[in-house]
């Protein structure tokens, strides 16, 4: 065979190589990858596209060998092994500079026994008349089996203990605020009737002021601080700006599809840097000065040590309420892990003993509910340090009807 002709027949069965290691890169480097499963499901998901992606890989790596470059069989099987594993941890090496992704050694493992299992796999069928290498096969696809159960378990099982830890700041939070209101004297239905003296002091002092109803719920337009499923840092840290977009878009009586969320999401992140030179963690003096200056709200203002009557009192008369939190008190169980350390949410209602928000830290934020008392032990504006976020004096941003 000629040199030109060598070469041609060495690429077409280099070819599928290099074009499933781009898709397997292509993948990996799409942060926060939405598959449509939820829990364990997806979880398993995951697990089983690792498997199926470094298992083919391996069997395009056995082709190149054995078709493209004449390889014996027998050492085939450990080359494409190592090449595998090799672009295994060159994927999770890669993941580590990816905002949003990170790289996990247990991936490698699970790649590397997939690539195992598909190749005893293709052992099976090649030397199922030897019994010698018929019965390492066997054994080595009940080891491989065996050890990918035992990953996914603990990994299972790590999440499980996560989602536990999440659990134990809920209840201690509950837990928190049961003391205080015990405390204040207060319960549900102290609450009703707060609502309900409200109600009637403000129809005595001024008969046009609005009654405060049992329930509210204003027509706030929703979008996850990520309108399009990228967790990258600019949207890890976008709670606030689309908190005010969402009040925004309220009283502009717009709707708010994703591809707006993002341009508004970006210039707003620009405005800021020219601004403040940072995008990152506003305080509540900050993000209504951003409102005033930015979306040209006149009356808007902080309102310190805010009460759920001061909400209620906002809720009736038109106006959203922007609220700083600390985020893991909330125990709400949409967020990544524990929660973020810092962040802001809109509440647009009230029913019972509930708030009704729209949380852009998850893309099931839309009309969400927690417990009043929840909500209003996590209200903590930010110190300038996430970690002292638990300190933050409680406020709250307050709209007039017109802006």
């Amino acid at each position: 065979m000629l040199k030109k002709e060598k070469s041609i027949f060495v690429f077409k069965f280099w070819l599928p190589v290099i074009i499933w290691m781009s898709v397997i890169f292509y993948f990996s480097h799409k942060s926060n990858l939405v598959i449509g499963f939820e829990g364990d499901r997806e979880f398993l998901a995951r697990k089983f596209a690792h498997i199926c992606e470094f298992g083919l890989l391996a069997i395009f790596f056995i082709i190149f060998l054995v078709k493209g470059c004449s390889r014996k069989t027998p050492s085939v099987f450990l080359s494409a092994f190592l090449l595998t594993v090799g672009y295994a941890i060159s994927d999770e090496l890669h993941q580590t500079f990816i905002i949003g992704r990170s790289g996990n050694i247990k991936d490698v493992l699970v790649d590397s026994l997939g690539a195992l299992l598909f190749l005893q796999v293709i052992a099976f069928g090649l030397f199922a008349k030897k019994r010698i290498a018929l019965l390492f096969s066997i054994l080595g696809n009940i080891l491989a089996i065996l050890l990918l159960l035992s990953v996914m378990m603990q990994e299972i099982i790590e999440k499980k203990a996560m989602i536990n830890d999440t659990e134990k700041i809920y209840m201690e939070a509950e837990e928190k605020v049961e003391e205080a209101l015990s405390k204040e004297d207060a319960s549900d239905k102290l609450v009703s009737e707060k609502k309900k003296n409200i109600s009637e002091d403000r129809a005595k002092s001024d008969p046009l002021e609005i009654a405060i109803p049992e329930k509210i719920l204003l027509p706030v337009p929703f979008s996850s601080q990520a309108p399009k499923a990228v967790w990258d840092e600019v949207h890890e840290e976008a709670c606030e700006e689309m908190s005010l977009i969402m009040v925004k878009y309220y009283f502009d009586k717009k709707n708010l599809p994703p591809s707006v969320a993002e341009e508004e999401i970006q210039r707003m992140k620009d405005y800021q840097l020219k601004r403040n030179g940072h995008y990152i963690d506003s305080d509540m003096k900050e993000l209504a000065a951003m409102a005033k200056e930015y979306f040209k709200f006149k009356d808007v203002f902080v309102k310190y040590d805010i009460t759920r009557e001061d909400i209620f009192e906002a809720l009736a008369k038109g106006s959203p309420v922007i609220v700083p939190t600390a985020g893991r008190l909330l125990g709400n169980p949409n967020f990544t892990g524990l929660g973020p350390l810092y962040h802001n949410l809109v509440i647009i209602g009230f029913e019972k003993d509930e708030f009704i928000v729209n949380d852009p830290g998850t893309r099931k934020g839309k009309h969400y509910r927690y417990k009043i008392n929840i909500l209003m032990n996590a209200i903590h504006d930010y110190t300038g340090s996430k970690k002292e976020i638990e300190k933050g004096r409680r406020a709250g941003i307050i709209f007039p009807m017109k802006k």
